[in-house]
Protein backbone atom coordinates (compact mmCIF):
# COMPACT_ATOMS: atom_id res chain seq x y z
CA UNK A 1 0.00 0.00 0.00
CA UNK A 2 1.36 3.57 -0.58
CA UNK A 3 -1.28 6.17 -0.08
CA UNK A 4 -1.50 10.19 0.56
CA UNK A 5 -4.72 11.16 2.74
CA UNK A 6 -5.65 14.13 4.64
CA UNK A 7 -4.39 14.21 8.05
CA UNK A 8 -7.55 15.55 9.50
CA UNK A 9 -10.08 13.01 7.67
CA UNK A 10 -7.36 10.20 8.82
CA UNK A 11 -7.62 11.70 12.39
CA UNK A 12 -11.67 12.20 12.41
CA UNK A 13 -11.78 8.76 10.94
CA UNK A 14 -9.16 6.65 13.52
CA UNK A 15 -11.40 8.54 16.00
CA UNK A 16 -14.62 7.29 15.28
CA UNK A 17 -13.18 3.55 14.93
CA UNK A 18 -10.76 3.60 17.41
CA UNK A 19 -13.67 3.67 19.97
CA UNK A 20 -14.87 0.46 18.58
CA UNK A 21 -11.42 -1.34 19.04
CA UNK A 22 -12.03 -4.33 21.43
CA UNK A 23 -9.92 -4.56 24.90
CA UNK A 24 -10.20 -8.30 24.80
CA UNK A 25 -6.70 -9.79 25.62
CA UNK A 26 -7.95 -13.25 24.37
CA UNK A 27 -8.31 -11.74 20.96
CA UNK A 28 -5.35 -9.61 20.01
CA UNK A 29 -6.24 -9.04 16.63
CA UNK A 30 -9.34 -7.29 17.89
CA UNK A 31 -7.06 -4.55 19.30
CA UNK A 32 -6.22 -3.40 15.46
CA UNK A 33 -8.16 -1.42 12.75
CA UNK A 34 -7.61 -2.32 9.28
CA UNK A 35 -6.59 -0.05 6.57
CA UNK A 36 -7.44 -1.32 3.00
CA UNK A 37 -7.62 0.70 -0.27
CA UNK A 38 -10.71 0.22 -1.81
CA UNK A 39 -11.74 1.83 -5.09
CA UNK A 40 -9.99 5.24 -4.90
CA UNK A 41 -10.68 5.28 -0.79
CA UNK A 42 -8.90 4.17 2.11
CA UNK A 43 -11.19 2.16 4.41
CA UNK A 44 -10.84 2.05 8.10
CA UNK A 45 -13.03 -0.58 10.06
CA UNK A 46 -12.88 -1.61 13.65
CA UNK A 47 -14.74 -4.41 15.45
CA UNK A 48 -15.63 -5.72 18.89
CA UNK A 49 -17.61 -9.13 17.35
CA UNK A 50 -20.77 -7.39 18.35
CA UNK A 51 -20.38 -3.95 16.76
CA UNK A 52 -18.65 -3.05 13.56
CA UNK A 53 -17.60 0.57 12.03
CA UNK A 54 -16.38 1.30 8.84
CA UNK A 55 -15.48 5.16 7.75
CA UNK A 56 -14.02 5.42 4.65
CA UNK A 57 -12.02 8.45 3.69
CA UNK A 58 -10.93 10.11 0.14
CA UNK A 59 -7.28 9.06 -1.04
CA UNK A 60 -4.55 9.28 -3.95
CA UNK A 61 -3.67 5.61 -4.25
CA UNK A 62 -0.21 4.68 -5.77
CA UNK A 63 -0.63 0.88 -4.59
CA UNK A 64 -3.14 -0.59 -3.28
CA UNK A 65 -2.96 -2.64 -0.14
CA UNK A 66 -4.42 -3.80 3.48
CA UNK A 67 -2.40 -4.21 7.03
CA UNK A 68 -3.65 -4.26 10.60
CA UNK A 69 -2.57 -1.74 12.85
CA UNK A 70 -3.06 -1.50 16.40
CA UNK A 71 -6.07 1.35 16.98
CA UNK A 72 -5.42 2.77 20.10
CA UNK A 73 -1.22 3.64 18.81
CA UNK A 74 -2.25 4.90 15.50
CA UNK A 75 -4.55 7.30 16.63
CA UNK A 76 -2.70 8.39 19.45
CA UNK A 77 0.09 8.69 16.64
CA UNK A 78 -1.88 11.11 14.10
CA UNK A 79 -3.00 13.17 17.20
CA UNK A 80 0.30 13.96 17.77
CA UNK A 81 1.53 14.31 13.91
CA UNK A 82 1.45 17.74 11.87
CA UNK A 83 1.22 18.52 8.43
CA UNK A 84 -1.86 18.47 5.99
CA UNK A 85 -1.54 15.26 4.45
CA UNK A 86 0.12 11.81 5.53
CA UNK A 87 1.48 9.52 3.01
CA UNK A 88 1.15 5.99 4.90
CA UNK A 89 3.54 2.90 2.83
CA UNK A 90 3.43 -1.00 3.98
CA UNK A 91 6.31 -3.15 3.73
CA UNK A 92 5.23 -6.61 4.76
CA UNK A 93 3.95 -6.15 7.93
CA UNK A 94 5.18 -2.79 9.18
CA UNK A 95 3.41 1.07 8.14
CA UNK A 96 5.16 3.90 7.51
CA UNK A 97 4.08 7.39 8.22
CA UNK A 98 5.29 10.10 6.70
CA UNK A 99 4.17 13.93 7.03
CA UNK A 100 5.61 17.06 7.63
CA UNK A 101 9.58 15.90 8.27
CA UNK A 102 7.85 13.73 10.71
CA UNK A 103 8.58 9.89 9.91
CA UNK A 104 7.37 6.92 11.88
CA UNK A 105 7.23 3.15 11.59
CA UNK A 106 4.26 1.85 12.96
CA UNK A 107 4.78 -2.67 13.79
CA UNK A 108 1.35 -4.32 12.48
CA UNK A 109 0.03 -7.18 11.48
CA UNK A 110 -1.80 -9.49 8.71
CA UNK A 111 -5.41 -8.96 7.97
CA UNK A 112 -6.01 -12.62 7.21
CA UNK A 113 -6.57 -13.38 11.17
CA UNK A 114 -9.28 -10.44 11.13
CA UNK A 115 -12.72 -11.53 11.59
CA UNK A 116 -14.63 -10.84 8.26
CA UNK A 117 -17.34 -8.14 8.73
CA UNK A 118 -20.67 -8.82 7.70
CA UNK A 119 -22.32 -7.49 5.22
CA UNK A 120 -26.14 -6.21 4.58
CA UNK A 121 -26.73 -5.77 0.91
CA UNK A 122 -30.68 -6.25 1.57
CA UNK A 123 -33.57 -6.80 4.11
CA UNK A 124 -35.91 -4.29 5.38
CA UNK A 125 -34.78 -0.67 4.38
CA UNK A 126 -35.65 2.79 6.54
CA UNK A 127 -34.62 6.12 5.60
CA UNK A 128 -34.49 8.40 8.35
CA UNK A 129 -32.88 12.17 9.04
CA UNK A 130 -29.53 12.31 10.60
CA UNK A 131 -30.59 14.56 13.24
CA UNK A 132 -33.61 13.21 14.51
CA UNK A 133 -32.28 9.41 14.38
CA UNK A 134 -29.68 10.81 16.71
CA UNK A 135 -31.64 13.04 18.94
CA UNK A 136 -34.22 10.30 18.98
CA UNK A 137 -31.52 7.82 20.27
CA UNK A 138 -29.86 10.27 22.44
CA UNK A 139 -32.94 10.88 24.45
CA UNK A 140 -34.26 6.90 24.51
CA UNK A 141 -30.81 5.74 25.35
CA UNK A 142 -31.20 7.61 29.25
CA UNK A 143 -33.72 5.95 30.06
CA UNK A 144 -32.56 2.37 29.02
CA UNK A 145 -31.56 0.01 31.82
CA UNK A 146 -27.73 -0.17 32.67
CA UNK A 147 -27.42 -3.53 33.57
CA UNK A 148 -27.67 -6.96 31.57
CA UNK A 149 -29.81 -8.50 34.01
CA UNK A 150 -33.47 -7.85 31.74
CA UNK A 151 -31.12 -7.64 28.27
CA UNK A 152 -34.21 -6.58 26.12
CA UNK A 153 -34.90 -3.34 28.86
CA UNK A 154 -30.51 -2.51 28.09
CA UNK A 155 -31.59 -1.62 24.76
CA UNK A 156 -33.53 0.69 22.37
CA UNK A 157 -37.19 -0.72 21.25
CA UNK A 158 -37.44 0.49 17.84
CA UNK A 159 -41.14 0.06 15.64
CA UNK A 160 -41.14 0.73 12.47
CA UNK A 161 -44.57 2.07 10.96
CA UNK A 162 -46.04 3.59 8.13
CA UNK A 163 -44.19 7.11 7.83
CA UNK A 164 -42.85 6.87 10.90
CA UNK A 165 -40.33 5.53 13.37
CA UNK A 166 -41.17 5.07 17.28
CA UNK A 167 -38.43 4.93 19.31
CA UNK A 168 -38.44 3.82 22.94
CA UNK A 169 -36.73 2.90 26.75
CA UNK A 170 -37.84 2.09 29.73
CA UNK A 171 -35.75 1.07 32.44
CA UNK A 172 -38.66 0.11 35.06
CA UNK A 173 -38.36 4.03 36.91
CA UNK A 174 -38.96 5.97 33.97
CA UNK A 175 -40.19 5.80 30.23
CA UNK A 176 -39.66 7.31 27.07
CA UNK A 177 -41.10 7.21 24.27
CA UNK A 178 -40.39 9.64 20.47
CA UNK A 179 -42.35 9.63 17.28
CA UNK A 180 -39.62 10.40 13.90
CA UNK A 181 -40.57 10.38 10.68
CA UNK A 182 -39.32 8.17 8.21
CA UNK A 183 -39.79 6.39 4.91
CA UNK A 184 -40.23 3.04 5.75
CA UNK A 185 -41.37 0.32 3.31
CA UNK A 186 -42.51 -2.68 6.00
CA UNK A 187 -43.74 -2.59 9.49
CA UNK A 188 -40.95 -4.50 12.07
CA UNK A 189 -40.22 -4.10 15.97
CA UNK A 190 -36.72 -4.58 16.94
CA UNK A 191 -34.01 -4.20 19.75
CA UNK A 192 -30.64 -2.29 19.59
CA UNK A 193 -28.26 -2.56 22.55
CA UNK A 194 -27.61 0.60 24.37
CA UNK A 195 -23.70 1.12 23.61
CA UNK A 196 -24.93 0.54 19.64
CA UNK A 197 -27.20 3.97 20.52
CA UNK A 198 -24.82 5.15 22.01
CA UNK A 199 -22.27 4.77 19.11
CA UNK A 200 -24.65 5.77 16.51
CA UNK A 201 -25.12 9.16 18.45
CA UNK A 202 -21.87 9.70 17.95
CA UNK A 203 -21.04 8.82 14.44
CA UNK A 204 -23.87 10.26 13.24
CA UNK A 205 -23.37 14.11 11.96
CA UNK A 206 -26.20 16.49 12.30
CA UNK A 207 -27.77 18.62 9.23
CA UNK A 208 -29.22 16.88 6.08
CA UNK A 209 -27.48 13.91 5.86
CA UNK A 210 -30.20 10.78 5.36
CA UNK A 211 -29.35 7.75 6.84
CA UNK A 212 -29.84 4.11 5.43
CA UNK A 213 -30.82 1.23 8.45
CA UNK A 214 -31.28 -2.18 7.10
CA UNK A 215 -32.45 -5.03 9.26
CA UNK A 216 -31.41 -8.72 8.00
CA UNK A 217 -32.14 -11.65 10.54
CA UNK A 218 -30.60 -10.77 14.17
CA UNK A 219 -28.10 -7.73 12.47
CA UNK A 220 -28.75 -4.06 11.72
CA UNK A 221 -26.89 -1.37 9.67
CA UNK A 222 -26.69 1.75 10.14
CA UNK A 223 -24.66 4.00 6.98
CA UNK A 224 -24.64 7.72 5.90
CA UNK A 225 -22.62 9.23 3.25
CA UNK A 226 -19.00 7.41 4.69
CA UNK A 227 -19.53 5.33 7.27
CA UNK A 228 -20.91 2.13 8.24
CA UNK A 229 -21.87 0.52 11.15
CA UNK A 230 -23.22 -3.08 11.77
CA UNK A 231 -24.68 -4.47 14.63
CA UNK A 232 -26.17 -7.31 16.07
CA UNK A 233 -30.14 -6.83 17.42
CA UNK A 234 -31.09 -7.97 20.99
CA UNK A 235 -32.90 -11.06 21.51
CA UNK A 236 -36.17 -11.01 23.08
CA UNK A 237 -39.40 -9.89 23.74
CA UNK A 238 -39.77 -5.85 24.83
CA UNK A 239 -42.61 -5.44 27.13
CA UNK A 240 -46.06 -3.98 26.38
CA UNK A 241 -45.07 -0.57 28.03
CA UNK A 242 -48.66 0.92 26.05
CA UNK A 243 -50.24 0.38 29.29
CA UNK A 244 -47.99 2.28 31.58
CA UNK A 245 -49.23 5.52 29.08
CA UNK A 246 -51.50 6.93 31.19
CA UNK A 247 -55.21 8.14 28.75
CA UNK A 248 -56.13 11.11 31.00
CA UNK A 249 -54.58 12.50 34.43
CA UNK A 250 -55.75 14.48 37.09
CA UNK A 251 -54.34 16.84 36.19
CA UNK A 252 -51.89 19.25 33.55
CA UNK A 253 -50.20 22.08 34.34
CA UNK A 254 -48.28 24.11 31.53
CA UNK A 255 -44.85 25.86 32.86
CA UNK A 256 -41.92 27.19 31.25
CA UNK A 257 -39.25 24.66 30.76
CA UNK A 258 -36.25 27.10 31.32
CA UNK A 259 -37.59 28.44 34.65
CA UNK A 260 -38.83 24.55 35.60
CA UNK A 261 -35.46 23.24 34.96
CA UNK A 262 -33.10 26.34 36.96
CA UNK A 263 -35.21 25.64 40.07
CA UNK A 264 -35.11 21.93 40.09
CA UNK A 265 -31.52 21.92 39.67
CA UNK A 266 -31.38 24.18 42.70
CA UNK A 267 -34.02 22.21 44.92
CA UNK A 268 -31.60 18.99 43.77
CA UNK A 269 -28.90 20.79 45.39
CA UNK A 270 -30.73 20.00 48.80
CA UNK A 271 -32.26 16.48 47.72
CA UNK A 272 -31.38 13.12 49.84
CA UNK A 273 -29.59 10.29 49.14
CA UNK A 274 -32.68 8.99 46.31
CA UNK A 275 -32.18 12.33 44.82
CA UNK A 276 -35.72 13.65 45.21
CA UNK A 277 -37.63 16.34 45.16
CA UNK A 278 -41.35 17.70 46.36
CA UNK A 279 -42.98 18.95 43.37
CA UNK A 280 -46.60 20.36 44.07
CA UNK A 281 -49.26 22.52 42.04
CA UNK A 282 -51.95 24.95 43.08
CA UNK A 283 -53.92 27.73 41.73
CA UNK A 284 -51.36 29.44 39.63
CA UNK A 285 -48.22 28.35 40.69
CA UNK A 286 -45.45 25.27 40.60
CA UNK A 287 -43.64 24.58 43.83
CA UNK A 288 -40.30 22.86 44.15
CA UNK A 289 -39.03 21.91 47.64
CA UNK A 290 -36.05 19.54 48.83
CA UNK A 291 -34.79 19.36 52.57
CA UNK A 292 -31.26 17.37 53.24
CA UNK A 293 -30.87 17.12 56.72
CA UNK A 294 -27.21 17.37 56.48
CA UNK A 295 -27.04 20.14 54.30
CA UNK A 296 -30.57 22.73 53.91
CA UNK A 297 -33.37 23.00 52.31
CA UNK A 298 -34.59 24.88 49.09
CA UNK A 299 -38.05 26.28 47.64
CA UNK A 300 -38.82 27.70 44.60
CA UNK A 301 -41.92 28.50 42.26
CA UNK A 302 -42.40 29.12 39.10
CA UNK A 303 -45.74 30.41 37.26
CA UNK A 304 -47.91 28.03 35.92
CA UNK A 305 -51.41 27.30 34.32
CA UNK A 306 -53.35 24.42 35.95
CA UNK A 307 -55.91 22.40 35.05
CA UNK A 308 -57.69 20.30 36.96
CA UNK A 309 -57.35 19.72 40.58
CA UNK A 310 -53.77 20.53 42.59
CA UNK A 311 -51.19 18.37 43.42
CA UNK A 312 -48.07 17.27 45.10
CA UNK A 313 -45.63 13.99 44.89
CA UNK A 314 -42.04 13.07 45.33
CA UNK A 315 -39.85 12.50 42.56
CA UNK A 316 -36.19 11.68 41.52
CA UNK A 317 -34.88 15.35 40.15
CA UNK A 318 -32.74 14.21 37.68
CA UNK A 319 -35.24 11.69 36.43
CA UNK A 320 -37.24 14.42 36.02
CA UNK A 321 -34.64 16.93 34.38
CA UNK A 322 -34.07 14.22 31.40
CA UNK A 323 -37.56 14.81 31.08
CA UNK A 324 -37.81 18.23 30.82
CA UNK A 325 -34.63 18.01 28.19
CA UNK A 326 -36.26 14.86 26.19
CA UNK A 327 -39.78 17.45 25.52
CA UNK A 328 -36.95 20.11 24.05
CA UNK A 329 -39.58 22.63 24.22
CA UNK A 330 -39.93 26.28 25.15
CA UNK A 331 -43.14 25.30 27.38
CA UNK A 332 -43.70 21.60 28.64
CA UNK A 333 -46.95 20.23 30.38
CA UNK A 334 -46.32 18.15 33.68
CA UNK A 335 -50.00 15.22 33.53
CA UNK A 336 -50.45 14.36 37.36
CA UNK A 337 -52.29 10.94 37.47
CA UNK A 338 -52.68 10.05 41.46
CA UNK A 339 -49.49 9.54 44.33
CA UNK A 340 -48.84 6.57 42.93
CA UNK A 341 -49.18 6.50 39.23
CA UNK A 342 -46.45 7.97 36.51
CA UNK A 343 -46.06 11.67 36.36
CA UNK A 344 -46.03 12.85 32.52
CA UNK A 345 -44.24 15.12 30.84
CA UNK A 346 -44.68 16.43 27.00
CA UNK A 347 -43.64 19.28 24.78
CA UNK A 348 -46.73 22.15 24.80
CA UNK A 349 -47.94 22.37 21.51
CA UNK A 350 -46.44 18.77 20.27
CA UNK A 351 -47.54 16.34 22.42
CA UNK A 352 -48.28 13.60 20.55
CA UNK A 353 -44.03 13.48 19.57
CA UNK A 354 -42.77 12.43 22.69
CA UNK A 355 -44.34 11.04 26.03
CA UNK A 356 -42.03 10.87 28.74
CA UNK A 357 -42.57 9.23 32.27
CA UNK A 358 -41.60 9.18 35.63
CA UNK A 359 -42.60 6.69 38.63
CA UNK A 360 -43.49 9.01 41.86
CA UNK A 361 -41.05 8.45 44.88
CA UNK A 362 -42.31 6.77 48.27
CA UNK A 363 -40.61 7.55 51.28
Amino acid sequence: MNITVGQNNLRRALNITERVVSRNTTLPILQNVILKTEQGRLRITATNLELAVTVTIGAKIEEVGEIAIPGKILTELMNALTGDTVTLITKQETLAITTDGQDTKVLGSSTKEYPIIPKISDGNIVIVSATALKRSLSVAMESAAVTDSRPELAGVFMRWEKGKIICAATDGFRLVEQIIPAVVKESLSIIIPRSTAAEIVRIVNDGDETITIKINENQMSVSGDNYELISRLVDGKYPEYHRLIPDKGQARVLVSCQELEKNIKLAGLFSSSISDITVSCEQETLTVVSQNSDRGEAKATVPAVLKGDSFSLSVNYKYLLDGLRAANSDKVILEFTSTTGPLVVRPAGDEKSIVYLLMPLRK
